[in-house]
């Protein structure tokens, strides 16, 4: 059996060594996020070249994803952890003076005396009692361990906002550098944001850009966000700062019915399998969550803790790959309302349908771009998708698309030579056995022969 569901696992100190990559490839991993909101350039960069060597050294596409900081305040330099207890009077500094130091520009114009703060994903919570042009002093009235970087939110959300900030604009140069295969974008509001951010990714073949979910006003401008996002991450963390907790599981119901009609990428993070943090197993109500998730429709699952500072990450990894390989075979997508989406989709539609009705073991799709495969995969066919491509960037971003085997061949000039390709991968690796029936997606209009077409093709039989 092939997993369909991806997992995504945010790199941290806990799984940024070669050892531990390797191990969390073994179990199944399918990409990368290197987050930069905490680490620096230099680690970011030799994190990504080590997982661009292992994943050629072991011949699987692994997907990075750079998630930019964008517009949040945060915690300032803590010499460590610091405990703030419930009760406790807590100084806020806007200027770096005393105090609990946090990191914003004009913040102090946003907060007011009576407004909450929480920090981290809402685990810590205070009450504004007085604030001034340096700081604000608080009343902690839900405790609990700080750090660095910890993010600060006010629940009003005057304080958030979807622009590329100086600091984005120095990472995107890096990961333009480094060859990311997705942007993700924090705080993303209307369309115009990933615009934006999209004018600064100058190069012929860009990454894509996947648009978080965190802010209500995105909600709001759903289609509009889609329409201009190559993916969508629903950021449950943030976003349960922005909703109450129990609006939250029916936004990620509609995120991921919306994204998988219009054809764009769809990943569910936060705390995902968060007990795992400290334990070696998660719980019974995390597993369901897990499921719930591939069953609402998420192409990838991303952990965050569990792997950045976990003390488990390959087990995180390799239970939520297990999860996957029990209930993918479960997932059926309601068909809603789709856009019209011309030929593609249409042709996607049709391999899907032949396959099944004809006992197929699987649809064999050769894509320079991968589009083609990424509107398959929104069919959530009931066989693999084997999707073949010339170009490297192809071979990894499909990496986290559900359903999709990226495998790697060189541009063929006919027909011919793509079958004679198609079947030594096939049979080669092992994935099908000579004599298996598959269906063939022809859309590559530069071949002749190939324009808008299906066949069906078994394997050995030329």
């Amino acid at each position: 059996m092939v997993r369909r569901t991806k997992v995504l696992a945010t790199l941290g100190p806990a799984s940024s060594s070669e050892a531990a990559l390797k191990a969390m490839l073994a179990a199944g991993l399918d990409g990368v996020r290197l987050n930069f909101s905490y680490g620096t350039p230099e680690e970011h960069a030799r994190v990504a070249r080590l997982v661009r060597r292992l994943s050629y050294e072991m011949e699987r596409p692994v997907a990075i994803v750079q998630d930019l900081q964008g517009v949040k305040a945060r915690l300032g330099h803590l010499d460590g952890p610091r405990l703030l207890e419930r009760g406790e009077a807590v100084t806020l500094s806007w200027d770096r003076g005393e105090g609990l130091p946090v990191v914003h520009p004009g913040l102090e114009l946003s907060v007011r005396p009576g407004e909450r703060l929480l920090l981290g994903d809402g685990e810590v919570e205070m009450i504004v009692e007085e604030a001034h042009a340096g700081g604000a002093r608080a009343r902690v009235i839900r405790g609990g361990w700080v750090r660095t970087g910890l993010g600060v939110h006010l629940p009003s959300g005057v304080i958030t906002s979807g622009r590329v900030t100086p600091k984005d604009e120095a990472d995107v140069r890096l990961g333009l550098e480094l060859e990311v295969d997705y942007v993700a974008m924090s705080f993303v509001r209307r369309a115009a944001d990933l615009r934006a951010l999209k004018a600064h990714l100058t190069v012929p073949d860009r990454p894509l850009v996947i648009a978080k979910l965190e802010r209500r006003e995105a909600l709001a401008h759903l289609d509009e966000v889609l329409a201009a996002a190559d993916g969508v991450m629903v950021a449950r963390g943030d976003l349960g700062l922005e909703l109450s907790l129990e609006e939250v599981p029916l936004a990620q119901k509609r995120i991921l019915r919306r994204a998988n009609e219009r054809g764009v990428l769809a990943i569910t993070a936060t705390q995902m399998l968060e007990s795992m943090v400290e334990r070696d197993h998660p719980t019974r109500a995390e597993v369901s969550d897990v499921a719930n998730a591939i069953l609402d429709g998420s192409d990838a699952l991303m952990l965050s803790a569990e792997t950045a500072v976990g003390r488990y990450p390959v087990d995180a990894v390799r239970t939520i790959a297990s999860i996957a390989m029990r209930v993918d075979p479960a997932v059926r997508l309601e068909r809603g309302h789709a856009p019209r989406l011309g030929r593609q989709r249409a042709l996607a539609r049709s391999a899907c349908h032949l396959a099944q009705d004809m006992g197929a073991k699987a649809i064999v799709v050769f894509t320079r771009g991968g589009r083609m495969a990424q509107l398959i995969s929104k069919e959530r066919p009931n066989v693999p998708i084997f999707a073949i491509t010339p170009r490297e960037s192809t071979w990894r971003r499909l990496a986290l698309w559900w359903g999709v085997v990226p495998l790697l061949a060189r541009r063929p000039a006919t027909l011919r030579q793509m079958v004679r390709a198609m079947e030594e991968l096939l049979v080669g690796k092992g994935f099908l056995a000579r004599g298996d029936l598959v269906v063939l997606v022809r859309w590559a209009p530069e071949i002749r022969g190939w324009e808008n077409s299906l066949s069906l093709h078994r394997l050995g039989r030329r």
